[in-house]
Formats: structure tokens, sequence, C-alpha cells
């Protein structure tokens, strides 16, 4: 059992690299396909859930800032892309940040608050100027963010109430521990298949 326990994460391979980045330009704007957006990349994805987990899973108040920090320089983020900020090379970085998110919650109280909270909004302003970037350039792109911050917020309020669960259970170490771990697993594949 345990060896099926260690090896089911790489059934999830194929479908990782499939998905793995949703940096193609939307086709249509509005609330719908802006809050749709998040949940179309596994980066994008498996960040917000690893903030909500690792936001969950702390106490004090580094974890209750977690989600303002991030939601608030997501938003930055998408401003700077009004202003003409494009990153380059933004899909091995985002895989970057998959990784350093895993590594935040397996790291779990060794890395001081306020270093987690100055990475969460580096992580923010990343994802936030690849959202504008992948916007489509129609009417309707202001509901289009706004649909997307409030599907950013659910998918952090998930991680929030996972982390919540895994800090509550006697095996509290190595569920947190085991989680991280499978998101910096995660971000190494994303790393691979983008370079």
């Amino acid at each position: 059992m345990r060896r099926v326990a260690t090896l089911a994460p790489l059934a999830l391979v194929p479908w990782i690299t499939g998905v793995a980045h949703a940096h193609e330009t939307a086709t249509s704007a509005g609330l719908g396909p802006g809050f749709a957006h998040p949940f179309s990349g596994v980066d994008h994805l498996l960040v917000l859930l690893a903030i909500g987990i690792w936001a969950g899973s702390r106490r004090g108040a580094a974890g209750q800032a977690a989600p303002i920090v991030f939601l608030g320089t997501l938003a930055i983020g998408v401003a700077a892309g009004f202003s003409g900020l494009a990153l380059p090379a933004i899909d091995p970085v985002l895989a970057v940040t998959v990784l350093v998110a895993g590594l935040m919650i397996s790291a779990r109280g060794a890395l001081p608050p306020w270093l987690a909270l100055v990475a969460l909004a580096i992580i923010g302003l990343l994802h936030g100027n690849a959202h504008f970037h992948t916007a489509p350039d129609a009417g309707g792109v202001l509901a289009y963010f706004a649909g997307l911050l409030a599907s950013s917020a659910l998918l952090i309020g998930v991680g929030l109430a996972l982390g919540r669960f895994l800090a509550t259970r006697p095996e509290k170490p190595a569920l947190i521990l085991m989680s991280g771990g499978l998101i910096s697993a995660t971000g190494v594949v994303l790393i691979a298949s983008a370079v």
C-alpha cells in the first residue's frame, strides 16, 4: 500500500504536463471567463491552493495576512500589466513559483513570517502579470479581472480549509509535509516541461 501511495503522483504527470500552463490568450471577456481562468492551468491552481494550505496550517498574523497580501499583489501585477510591464519567460517563472509555494508548506515554521509574506507578494505580482497578458482584448476586461480575483479568493479559501483540517490531525507534521512535497514535486515537473 505504501508503494502505491508513493507512486500515485506519477500517474498525474501526463495530465500535469498536458495542462501545465494556462497562458493562452482568453477568447472572451466577462465575469465567467475570468472566474474560470485560474482553474485552467495547474500552476495557477496549485499556487492558490498552496497559499491557502500554508496560511491555514499556521497560527498568527502571517497566516491571516497571507491571502490579503497575495490577492493584493495579484491585483497590483494586473495593474502593472496595464502600465506595460511584461515579464519574459513567464512559463518557467510561474513553474518555479509552484515549487516555492510547496517548499513554503514543507518548511512549516522554519521560514520567518516576514520572508514568507515577501515571497507570497512576489508570487502574487508574477501571477497577476501573467493573468493580465492572457486577458482578452475585447470589452469587459474589468469584469474578467473581477471574476479572476473572485475565483482566486475561492481557491485560496479551499486551501485555507484544507490547511486548517490538516493542522487538526494527529499526524499533522507528516500530512503537511506530504502536501508541500507533492506541490513541490509538481513544480519540478512543470519546470521541466517549461524549459
